[in-house]
């Protein structure tokens, strides 16, 4: 009968505690000659790599921050995506919309009650202000369609 003394740093896989991490070694469990495993463990060997895997944020850049400590990699500048005049564009890489909207673009005549200004009249077309693309009204107009009747009742 074996009385136990755990004083026996031994790495077999039996032993095995927890993983390395950039923060702390591998651990194991103290052994006994006989190979009963203790309850305490020891550290041993290198700290392994950070994981950068907590993506990180911020108005202008993106970064990933260690999964295991407050370290960082290196911060990169928000990339790609479209902005037009209502979003504005989204990062290829963390998906945040970032930068500024474009501004309106008021190039479309579109014949809608929404952007007369005037009506038809016998001597003058229907006026409309153009819009954007998105809808907005601008404050450039444009004549369109016939003139109206003559009204002689009056």
């Amino acid at each position: 009968m074996c009385n136990h003394m755990y004083d026996q740093k031994n790495t077999d896989s039996k032993y095995f505690a927890s993983s390395a991490t950039c923060t702390k070694k591998a651990t194991y469990y103290y052994s006994c000659t006989c190979g009963a495993k203790g309850s305490t463990t020891f550290e041993t060997g290198d700290f392994a790599p950070h994981s950068f895997t907590v993506l990180q944020t911020s108005d202008t850049e993106h970064w990933y921050k260690c999964a295991n400590c407050s370290a960082t990699d290196t911060h990169e500048a928000h990339k790609g995506g479209t902005a037009t005049c209502t979003e504005k564009a989204e990062c290829s890489v963390c998906h945040i919309k970032f930068g500024n909207t474009l501004p309106h673009t008021y190039d479309q005549e579109v014949v809608n009650e929404k952007y007369l200004v005037s009506a038809a009249t016998c001597v003058k077309k229907a006026t409309y202000y153009k819009s954007c693309s998105c809808g907005a009204a601008g404050t450039e107009t444009f004549e369109t369609g016939d003139y109206a009747d003559h009204s002689y009742g009056t």
